[in-house]
């Protein structure tokens, strides 16, 4: 597997309706500072009816806790809207607001907001831990061995 498409969250956005319904759930989406992997598969429905990608374009708008914004274009994948390369969603942390909108016919309808809650990346610049303390501590055991042998000549 070379993406992480299987664990995009999923939103089904009824356009008669004001709430999405998500994987989400009622909290919401989440992701760490700096991923790389995250996105979105959309599903449009009107009423009962889903919609077929054809001419319609989907883009994700976001606006980050330090007021940049930002937006991406969804690419159809197997019928559905794939929403990537949010990247730059994911940069600072806190409460990021965002919302979908689609086009057609020259006409726009924008979801209501939601919210992508950013989580404190842990050791981003931090030393990949290892073994050296106790390969020094060896190495000085060694040390006072070979010490203890010349000076037993």
């Amino acid at each position: 597997m070379d993406n992480f498409r299987d664990s995009y969250f999923n939103i089904t956005w009824d356009l008669t309706k004001k709430h999405l319904i998500g994987t989400f759930g009622s909290r919401a989406c989440w992701g760490k500072q700096y991923d790389t992997g995250r996105g979105f598969v959309v599903t449009i429905v009107e009423g009962d009816q889903v919609t077929v990608p054809s001419t319609e374009t989907v883009r994700l708008k976001w606006e980050k806790p330090d007021r940049t914004e930002g937006y991406v274009t969804a690419v159809v994948v197997d019928g559905k809207f794939f929403i990537e390369n949010i990247d730059q969603m994911f940069t600072v942390l806190g409460a990021v607001r965002a919302d979908l909108e689609i086009w057609r016919g020259g006409k726009v309808i924008s979801s209501a907001t939601f919210y992508v809650s950013v989580e404190k990346a842990l050791a981003v610049d931090a030393i990949e831990s290892s073994s050296q303390f106790t390969a020094l501590q060896e190495a000085l055991a060694d040390v006072s061995d070979m010490q203890a042998q010349v000076d037993a000549v």
